[in-house]
């Protein structure tokens, strides 16, 4: 399969198929239709054991011993997978638990951008034509950057929108910042292309590495380390120029998303080229390693990550004809159990531990 058709396929997959089936939900729903789906307790086990001894010192000296043992499931997420069902999403991302922007939606039908806030959901209107949008990052809830097809940019202040067109006739994917005015963007169908804003406008660099084609996601530390991923590639950007790291074992994979606790911590995930399994590549002090998924990564596609600390990262993406979310703490990874039932694209921890995954037909979220 060749780049170009792997990422027209993601595409197709995310957006096309399910256009109408959203359009019918999101007016059967209005703002959406809310289940709830209570997993209890899920994740380590630990087993509590209490022993009570009574001895009676009478003439019988019987001595009673009861020995009780009580399994309980501890978790590191305990709480409950609902379901928000609305339109097809590509991208979520929030400022707290109480401020999650997720995006999507194509250029066929309709341009998607829904807010949720203190338990309310709502749908914004950004005021333009049908677009869709693929990447959400922001400095806060009032500062927010969204990118999308036909290399448009749009910001939204918490009331008012802005919108730019950077002028290099592509699409873009994704979108990651350390401050206001100092913003990455990537993207491309033609060639691989980044884009930056330093609180004026936009540029695209240039020295881009050709050894990767499509650009899907980016994340750094600061202006001086960043990262992106697409097929073939994770690119390294020092501050002063780019080159490509993990060549080898990136060049068999199509990555879709990259997320890191630090900058000797970073996850990139993806998709095996040739083959129905995940890839994911993780980066420490020693450098880049492949990480095996096991049973876990058997066909299945990885397109987002997220977490909030080295020990609590979800990966999410698509099995079959559903959704797949794996998630880490600290030592291994493992298959969640939900209500899973769509395709998955991207997902947000916030620092308190509520996780919100977005996908083609809405959007599971564990509070």
């Amino acid at each position: 399969m060749s780049n170009w058709s792997s990422r027209y396929n993601i595409f197709m997959t995310r957006a096309i198929p399910t256009t109408v089936l959203a359009v019918i939900v999101a007016s059967c729903c209005a703002v959406g239709c809310d289940r709830v789906v209570p997993l209890g307790w899920v994740g380590d086990t630990g087993t509590d054991t209490d022993t009570d001894t009574d001895t009676d010192a009478d003439t019988d000296a019987d001595t009673d011993t009861d020995t009780d043992t009580d399994t309980d499931t501890d978790t590191d997420f305990p709480c409950a997978w609902n379901v928000h069902t609305s339109a097809s999403l590509s991208s979520v991302w929030g400022a707290s638990a109480n401020d999650v922007f997720m995006v999507g939606g194509d250029t066929l039908v309709e341009t998607t951008v829904f807010h949720y806030h203190d338990g309310s959901w709502n749908a914004l209107n950004p005021g333009i034509g049908a677009v869709g949008l693929r990447g959400v990052w922001g400095t806060g809830a009032t500062d927010v950057f969204i990118v999308g097809e036909l290399d448009l940019v749009l910001r939204y202040n918490g009331l008012d929108w802005t919108q730019t067109v950077i002028g290099i006739a592509d699409f873009l994917n994704g979108v990651w910042g350390v401050s206001s005015d100092d913003v990455f963007a990537v993207g491309g169908l033609l060639s691989p292309m980044v884009a930056h804003y330093d609180g004026s406008g936009w540029t695209e660099m240039s020295g881009i590495p050709v050894t990767t084609t499509l650009p899907a996601d980016v994340w750094g530390t600061s202006g001086s380390n960043v990262y992106v991923v697409g097929s073939g590639a994770i690119l390294h950007y020092n501050g002063s120029g780019w080159s490509s790291e993990a060549t080898t074992l990136a060049m068999l994979s199509s990555l879709e998303a990259i997320w890191g606790s630090s900058s000797t911590d970073i996850h990139a995930v993806g998709s095996m080229v040739m083959g129905a399994d995940a890839s994911m590549f993780h980066k420490d002090a020693g450098g880049w390693s492949e990480v095996s998924l096991g049973s876990d990564g058997a066909n299945v596609t990885l397109t987002g990550i997220g977490g909030r600390s080295s020990s609590d990262i979800f990966a999410v993406g698509k099995e079959g004809s559903g959704g797949v979310v794996l998630h880490y703490n600290g030592s291994s990874w493992s298959k969640v159990t939900g209500p899973f039932d769509f395709p998955l694209n991207d997902v947000w921890v916030a620092q308190t531990g509520e996780v919100f995954a977005v996908g083609t037909e809405g959007v599971v979220y564990c509070e």
